[in-house]
């Protein structure tokens, strides 16, 4: 799927995140099918995320952790900072004693503290409604040792200023059918 630019076409600007992916990707050696592979997705997956959709969430935590186990440490901030910049926190800092020297490392898993989780939840729910929607769920996943995916389900804010069309009015928002905080495994 890498194709060559067409003479006196310009490539298409591309966010620093698609650029360092790309930058991934070659210098582990490898192509978009085989690079799909190692993400367990598809090479038209690949090909979005390199040109028009950069990836979010997840594959961003995946693929720091890909760039960082592999040394390429440019790439690896390049993801984190997309991550921390998605989530609107900047992710804390682990520092690890070795023999006399302090080396600090960022933490590729962490993302909030748990303190921090009620004014997260309070940023999206605002960037979502200034976007002219409303959030009827929010739903936290805990990723266990084993492999198992448990999901928490809290009640959004009751309350949510909504902007259309330049216009913000306070609406009620129905809540979820089912109890407000549950566990599933």
């Amino acid at each position: 799927m890498d194709r060559p630019a067409k003479p006196g076409v310009s490539p298409p600007r591309r966010s620093v995140v698609s650029q360092a992916l790309i930058e991934l990707r070659k210098l582990l050696g490898e192509t978009q099918q085989q690079f799909a592979n190692r993400l367990g997705t598809a090479i038209t997956t690949i090909a979005r995320y390199e040109t028009t959709r950069p990836p979010r969430g997840r594959v961003l935590v995946r693929l720091e952790q890909i760039a960082r186990s592999e040394g390429h440490k440019n790439c690896a901030r390049a993801f984190r900072s997309a991550l921390e910049k998605e989530f609107g926190v900047q992710a804390p800092a682990v520092r690890i004693a070795r023999k006399r020297r302090v080396s600090l490392l960022e933490n590729p898993l962490t993302i909030y503290q748990r303190s921090q989780l009620q004014a997260a939840f309070d940023r999206h729910v605002g960037e979502i409604n200034r976007d002219g929607d409303t959030v009827v769920e929010i739903r936290l996943e805990f990723e266990t040792d084993k492999g198992h995916t448990h999901r928490a389900y809290i009640a959004p804010p009751t309350y949510q200023s909504i902007t259309r069309k330049g216009k913000t009015t306070r609406k009620r928002v129905p809540r979820m059918l089912g109890p407000l905080f549950q566990i599933y495994g």
